[in-house]
């Protein structure tokens, strides 16, 4: 009997558990980009309830997302008071001309690189590519010196321009084009179709997926542009949006502890501009290793020389001095010729940037009264840069004779040698003012010092000098002055200054005597500086063995041992670590928390002694009283 099998088509089900169809991979999926998306919102959530807090709410802790109190005042005083609206404007209208001249440029010359047949073609076209190789930093020289003689610096073509042809748009229109079937274009051409109107008609709207993202491209490069617009714009009111903000963060903000405290202003970062690029550029150098402190702006005379100063560093350049103190600065840096000094800083005071000025701060009376008139009417602070009594070795000895180790001090020495005929003249053989003898007793690198160790000033001096001609009859300038003075509290100082004799330098050499101790700098030939202290060293005698010199070394392990810390950069400014203590000194003051350590009748306690001992040096050495700033009408 046959057996007849009757095999049940109905398929076998199992149940459909989470496992077996994979959900749980895609629930875990979720889950874990659920939680790298609200990692990744909430910097975003940060800025916007941060926008409605207040300055106290912000720096509170511990961090709270939400606001305590809701409040626009932020919104409202960005907004109103520092130029966002127009910033914004500058952007569009920039980035708005960038993006047409690109895609007009780049769809024209993508349509000659692929359709056009002419001579180099091939060759022409790899050699634009071929520039986007090139940073832009190494165009920058060059191109501020073209819009400089353009005269399109502080425009908006001077900005857009450089933007208006993109080598990477010309490549993507040309590859887009070259995809296009040449049917169309040779069935334009029987019909009699010019080049233009092929370009116009048929291509332009087949590529416009490509002038869409290359449009997208254009204007976010347009609108996020910075070093270029930093570089050729000097007028605030031409400001982009990126630049604004870079003003905005570094100038200062305002932090309330209590609405019924007073606020506290504390500055974020000072920007500094430089008057002068010799000697201002060691400052550049040094502000590297400080800190809240950054070059902005350089001035000089010299519009090519201080365009590509300014380029090297990232700052604005300036030929004009009333644009440059009106320019986005809070600090003036005066280091231009010694003539310039009191001027230059008696402006900037009066147009309310602060001051640090290089020596001397004047050349004569005049000057002086000048500068301490803007210094008083202006709520700036000044400071004079004598970074000679901020050198480890002054700073040692101050602190030894705050301790009393030299007691009594009633005699103390200064020199300056330091031979600078070389510098007489100009590349083209023209007389400098320091061949112009335009430097009067240039004493401050000597005579500060001594005033800070011992706290006084000049009451009177007398002055003789050494005639010039001694090196070239045509200049007749001083060869060298000796300065006797008496200061207030009838300590006697000595001081030479001699920039023509020729010798090794020595431009920092000090001694001092006291009633129980004495120094002396080093001289050179391997000498080095030297103390003897009454109280820890071998009496002063004549019969037997009587006082010897002492190195210094293990007195600056103990006084001053923040100044053998310092980071190997403090140096970068040249003169030791001086003109980083320096820098250091007037931040706190421009910040306010201590008072100008070189104020403006300090400054004229370095400089009038010098004034008035060429007067007394005409007068055969006759001591003459020098004038106190303080009394000054």
């Amino acid at each position: 009997m046959a057996v007849q099998t009757m095999t049940d088509h109905r398929a076998i089900t199992f149940p459909r558990t989470l496992w077996a169809n994979g959900a749980w991979v895609k629930s875990v999926i979720v889950v874990l980009l659920s939680l790298f998306a609200l990692v990744m919102i909430i910097p975003l959530l940060w800025l916007v309830f941060g926008a409605f807090k207040t300055n106290v709410d912000i720096v509170t802790t511990p961090i709270q997302l939400l606001p305590r109190e809701w409040t626009t005042e932020g919104i409202r005083m960005v907004w109103n008071t520092s130029g966002l609206p127009r910033a914004y404007a500058n952007s569009l209208i920039i980035s708005a001309l960038v993006v047409a001249s690109t895609l007009l440029t780049s769809s024209l010359g993508g349509y000659t690189f692929a359709r056009l047949h002419f001579p180099g073609r091939d060759l022409i076209f790899y050699f634009i590519l071929s520039t986007t190789m090139i940073p832009f930093v190494t165009l920058l020289i060059p191109l501020y010196l073209v819009m400089l003689d353009l005269n399109l610096l502080n425009t908006y073509a001077g900005i857009w321009l450089p933007a208006a042809v993109s080598s990477f748009g010309i490549f993507l229109c040309r590859q887009f084009i070259l995809g296009i079937p040449n049917d169309l274009y040779d069935a334009a051409k029987v019909d009699g179709a010019s080049d233009f109107r092929i370009y116009w008609q048929i291509i332009l709207p087949l590529i416009r997926p490509a002038l869409s993202a290359l449009a997208i491209f254009s204007f976010l490069g347009a609108f996020n542009m910075y070093l270029w617009p930093l570089v050729a714009l000097n007028d605030t009111s031409l400001y982009t949006l990126p630049l604004l903000l870079v003003q905005i963060g570094t100038t200062r903000f305002q932090v309330s502890r209590d609405s019924s405290l007073e606020q506290e202003e504390a500055f974020v970062t000072v920007r500094f501009g430089v008057v002068g690029l010799r000697r201002g550029a060691s400052f550049v150098r040094v502000c590297s290793a400080a800190t809240g402190a950054t070059v902005s702006a350089l001035y000089d005379i010299n519009a090519e020389a201080v365009g590509t100063a300014a380029a090297e560093i990232g700052a604005r350049p300036f030929s004009d001095y009333e644009a440059f103190l009106n320019s986005d600065i809070d600090a003036v840096v005066i280091a231009s010729p010694l003539a310039f000094h009191a001027g230059q800083a008696a402006q900037a005071l009066r147009a309310g940037k602060h001051v640090l000025s290089e020596v001397t701060a004047c050349l004569d009376l005049a000057q002086a009264a000048e500068l301490v008139a803007a210094a008083r009417e202006s709520s700036a602070v000044y400071m004079m840069a004598e970074n000679y009594r901020y050198l480890d070795e002054v700073e040692l000895l101050k602190r030894l004779a705050d301790d009393g180790r030299f007691g009594d001090l009633y005699f103390l020495e200064g020199e300056y040698l330091h031979d600078c005929k070389d510098l007489w003249f100009d590349r083209d053989g023209n007389l400098t003012w320091r061949g112009r003898g335009e430097l009067g007793v240039y004493c401050t690198h000597s005579l500060g010092p001594l005033l800070y160790i011992t706290g006084e000033r000049v009451d009177t001096v007398s002055c003789v000098e050494v005639p010039g001609g001694k090196f070239r009859e045509d200049i007749q300038n001083p060869t060298m002055h000796l300065m006797q003075m008496v200061t207030d509290k009838g300590t006697v100082f000595r001081v030479r200054v001699d920039h023509v004799s020729p010798r090794p330098h020595q431009m920092a050499y000090y001694s001092v005597q006291g009633t129980r101790g004495s120094f002396e700098s080093w001289r050179g030939h391997g000498d080095t500086s030297k103390l003897w202290l009454e109280d820890e060293h071998e009496p002063s005698r004549v019969s037997g063995e009587g006082a010897q010199w002492h190195a210094t070394g293990p007195y600056a392990e103990r006084y001053i041992p923040e100044r053998l810390a310092v980071p190997a950069e403090a140096s970068f400014g040249g003169h030791g670590t001086s003109e980083y203590w320096m820098l250091r000194d007037f931040l706190a003051a421009v910040k306010g928390e201590i008072s100008s350590p070189i104020d403006v009748d300090r400054a004229m306690d370095y400089t009038l002694p010098g004034i008035v001992a060429l007067e007394s040096a005409r007068a055969g050495g006759t001591p003459i009283a020098v004038p106190d700033s303080r009394l000054f009408s």
